[in-house]
């Protein structure tokens, strides 16, 4: 949009999708971003497209066949991970494909298995490497996050933190170090072992602290209502926080 003094670097025709129903996008790495769709005519259709952002050239492009995609694409936008509808009533599967080929790598069938809800909100993220792949319901009144390897399939580690409800995480792009946001507050986990190395508490008294990590993972932006506060993550402290007339919807930051 050019409104709000925001002029865009170049125009580019898409294609028109009718009934879009779901829109997302993600920047896996500086030059490439990721727009993932869901969109309904009979059925329910979810696409993604990798595109290049010096040209604006479609490099990648990638149909689940799910009747929902809540997907992550790695690093090197080579693989996506997808959570689908497992075989049996509860149970959730991980899928991993290969982008390049369309192919799909392998299947983690019953990563989870949930009965007690009536919709699922799921949240996956790729280790900087795109060895690992963290992955978790967040609409649930506690925190189970399942580190896999990507390339056995094989659980890696589990982290359980009791009575909080998971809000984000996320692997930092340029760390050893995954970092987690829930209602009561801030972890940020090693990633050889993941052994906790830093605990901040909720730092508005607020029950939700959405969170949002520079492209440099230097910066770590937690904002609630009117507040937004920076964490220095090299330094683990908080720098600070600026306070707005009106309150945050949505926040974002460049790669730097």
């Amino acid at each position: 949009s050019n409104k709000n003094r925001y002029v865009p670097l170049e125009s580019r025709e898409v294609e028109y999708i009718p009934n879009l129903y779901g829109l997302n996008v993600h920047f896996p790495a500086a030059d490439r971003m990721v727009v993932y769709r869901t969109h309904f005519s009979n059925v329910a259709s979810t696409d993604l497209e990798v595109i290049d952002i010096e040209n604006l050239n479609n490099s990648v492009g990638f149909d689940s066949g799910s009747d929902y995609f809540q997907s992550r694409v790695s690093p090197s936008t080579d693989r996506v991970v997808e959570f689908v509808d497992g075989n049996a009533f509860g149970e959730y599967d991980l899928k991993i494909w290969d982008l390049r080929s369309e192919s799909l790598i392998r299947t983690i069938s019953a990563a989870f298995v949930e009965t007690s809800l009536t919709y699922i909100d799921a949240i996956l993220d790729f280790s900087r490497d795109g060895e690992l792949i963290a992955s978790a319901i967040s609409n649930k009144d506690e925190t189970e996050i399942k580190i896999w390897n990507s390339e056995s399939g094989d659980l890696s580690h589990t982290i359980e933190i009791p009575d909080e409800r998971l809000d984000k995480f996320r692997f930092n792009p340029e760390r050893d170090e995954f970092i987690i946001v829930t209602t009561q507050g801030l972890y940020i986990y090693e990633t050889e072992s993941f052994g906790l190395i830093y605990e901040l508490e909720n730092p508005s008294n607020r029950s939700y602290v959405p969170m949002i990590l520079s492209g440099n993972g230097k910066r770590l932006f937690l904002y609630n209502s009117r507040r937004v506060y920076t964490l220095d993550v090299e330094a683990k402290e908080i720098l600070g926080f600026n306070e707005l007339d009106s309150n945050i919807e949505h926040i974002s930051t460049n790669i730097d």
